[in-house]
């Protein structure tokens, strides 16, 4: 058992400007805490005209004579299809917009809007241009799309983030002064809308072709119609998060990955590029250096991903990079109206999401790898070698398993018929070992793995940081003089 040791007492992690909750390992995410980075959306409808055929109708409209800045490519006409896409880099704060109508060498064909977005890169722009106040969302409902989507000054950027991207949002003004208690609720019903006149801005003609009919936007001239069906819209992939406030933001993912990877059969940790640092893991000395993310798999749609987003903000990410799960979930109560039209696509990204998000992980124990634990001492080591020693039963049993816990953190069971499943049992029950759980549920088909508990990972990581071999200096390049 551990030895007796001083409870170290830690103030909990606060943020003085108030605009994220401090990381504390007992308050896990709460539903109006989420938020929508990156975002995938695929409009599909039909087209109808009656020229001669689909390439005389799109020739006018797929082009952008009246936007302020070029932001389309040319049109690309293939196999019966005409494609355009928006430029890159785009000078707006969306990611690419693609319009597909297929069958163009006739009358009537189908058409499909494929759109990367990111709201909170937006809501960022938005919030450091304008300054928040309590107009801020009727001032960005009124706006024009192309003001609305536009890019902040370099003199209003904010600072880039330690993985290089400007899609967070400021200190001040803070979102939840200028959009209430739940941001993106309030948010994505103006953000829909200015997506839909962008949209308009690439497929009509004119302005005044544009309406709204049930849960279709459609662009009627004399010429013929489009029918784009935001009903059935789809969300391929959509990455949703929450941020909490940490002081030493990389030194704690650091720590946290070591847990992690200790204690779970399908993770991965990666390594920002820095000048400074090798972009590798290793296993020996001080082994994740700078600022590391870490990628959990949690089922086959979900990934967990856990960064330093600067150097006083954890991002915890949950990405779903295959299609969704769109079936009945309760919904949640609402700051803002939803309009039809858009009911089925909030329901997916603010309630659906945000569940499965919610559901994947046990917070609570994912809380716990990033505590500072209390200080252990050398009567822990012994204590470790004599639980060890007690439960192996053999020398050679001994061997096997101090030697995969010095050099890997934790052991999985079945890899070695040498280590009985019975020992393992053993040692959790004298609090050498515990299952790690991240996921809610763990698929079969992976091993159970077992790591140190508390007290003995952070020896193992102190045995490892003071044995770890630093590198001969570089001898000084000798004088030209």
């Amino acid at each position: 058992m551990p030895s007796p040791a001083q409870r170290v007492v830690r103030a909990r992690q606060r943020d003085r400007a108030n605009s994220l909750p401090g990381f504390d390992r007992d308050f896990p995410p709460q539903p109006h805490e989420w938020g929508i980075d990156k975002l995938m959306l695929s409009v599909s409808g039909a087209w109808r005209t009656q020229l001669a055929d689909g390439r005389e109708y799109f020739r006018q409209r797929l082009t952008d004579p009246s936007a302020p800045f070029r932001w389309l490519n040319r049109v690309i006409e293939q196999q019966g299809a005409i494609t355009v896409q928006t430029v890159r880099p785009l000078p707006l704060t969306i990611g690419r917009i693609a319009v597909r109508a297929s069958r163009c060498m006739t009358q009537n064909g189908r058409v499909t809007v494929d759109i990367v977005a990111n709201p909170t890169r937006t809501l960022a722009a938005l919030l450091v241009r304008l300054g928040g106040g309590a107009d801020f969302r009727i001032r960005i409902f009124r706006m024009e799309a192309f003001d609305f989507f536009a890019s902040p000054s370099a003199e209003q950027s904010l600072p880039p983030s330690l993985d290089g991207g400007d899609n967070y949002l400021p200190e001040h003004p803070g979102a939840r002064e200028a959009l209430g208690p739940d941001p993106f609720s309030t948010f994505m019903p103006i953000y829909l809308a200015h997506l839909r006149e962008l949209v308009a801005r690439i497929v009509a003609e004119h302005a005044f072709e544009m309406r709204v009919e049930g849960s279709e936007q459609i662009f009627s001239s004399d010429d013929g119609s489009i029918r784009l069906d935001w009903g059935e819209a789809k969300v391929p992939q959509i990455e949703t998060y929450f941020e909490r406030f940490h002081r030493h933001a990389q030194a704690a993912v650091r720590t946290a990955g070591s847990a992690v990877i200790d204690g779970d059969t399908n993770v991965i940790v990666r390594l920002h590029d820095a000048r400074s640092v090798v972009p590798y893991v290793e296993r020996s000395g001080d082994r994740f250096a700078v600022a590391v993310s870490i990628n959990v798999g949690l089922d086959n749609r979900h990934d967990l991903v856990v960064y330093a987003k600067t150097e006083r903000r954890i991002r915890f990410e949950v990405r779903r990079s295959r299609r969704g799960r769109y079936d009945s979930v309760p919904e949640t109560e609402r700051v803002a109206t939803r309009n039809a039209i858009d009911e089925r696509l909030l329901r997916i990204m603010l309630d659906v999401e945000r569940h499965d998000a919610e559901r994947l992980v046990r917070w609570r124990d994912l809380f716990e790898a990033f505590d500072e634990p209390d200080t252990p001492g050398i009567g822990d080591l012994a204590a470790l070698i004599t639980a060890i020693s007690s439960a192996s039963g053999s020398g050679e049993v001994f061997r096997l398993i101090l030697n995969r816990i010095v050099v890997d953190g934790g052991i999985s069971a079945g890899t070695d018929a040498r280590v009985p499943n019975e020992v393992l049992a053993r040692l959790v029950r004298v609090g050498v070992l515990e299952r790690a759980r991240i996921r809610t549920r763990r698929p079969n088909s992976q091993l159970d793995r077992y790591r140190l508990t508390g007290m003995y990972r952070s020896l193992h990581q102190q045995l490892i940081a003071a044995l770890r071999i630093e590198p001969e200096p570089e001898p000084a390049p000798a004088s030209l003089e």
